[in-house]
């Protein structure tokens, strides 16, 4: 189920993507994909969300699927798609929140994505209607965007009582 997201992801970039002028949007597919990154880092197994492995045994396979194809490709989308006005803009944003929270949907009905910690489908889309307007931020002054992204990132730590895991955590003694 992965794959077919990621290749129905690459096909609509080549289909309706602003590809031509990918580096106008590449820092924020750098900020979405490391953002993931050091959601996975951090966490550990102590996840909100995970996605599930479906065609490889280890969940790591999917997270960089999204991490290297999905979300940069969402991003190019996303923000080559931007309408200017900012009702236009909202509108934009309120279809690219139900595509995921959609995407999202179909994924727990097929146990391709878990949760844990209190996480919920409505929690997800709370989530992505932070993570859209970020994007957005992000490709329009990165430094306020990286400011916003601690106390985001520190409030859904907090309230969901996430424990942080140090690298170290992870090896066998």
């Amino acid at each position: 189920m992965h794959l077919i997201v990621a290749g129905f992801s690459v096909f609509a970039v080549w289909k309706w993507g602003d590809w031509l002028n990918w580096q106008k949007y590449h820092t924020t597919m750098l900020y979405f994909a490391l953002c993931n990154v050091l959601y996975n880092v951090l966490v550990g197994d102590n996840y909100l969300w995970r996605f599930r492995a479906d065609v490889f045994s280890n969940n790591l396979y999917p997270d960089l699927v999204y991490t290297l194809i999905v979300f940069p490709a969402t991003t190019l989308l996303f923000l080559g798609h931007d309408p200017g006005t900012l009702s236009k803009r909202l509108i934009h944003i309120l279809k690219w929140i139900s595509l995921y929270v959609i995407l999202e949907w179909v994924l727990l009905q097929f146990g391709r994505i878990e949760y844990q910690h209190g996480w919920n489908l409505l929690w997800s889309a709370c989530f992505d209607s932070i993570m859209f307007p970020m994007l957005w931020l992000h490709h329009k002054r990165p430094l306020t965007a990286y400011l916003l992204s601690f106390p985001i990132a520190l409030f859904f730590i907090t309230y969901f009582d996430i424990p942080i895991e140090s690298p170290t955590d992870n090896r066998k003694s």
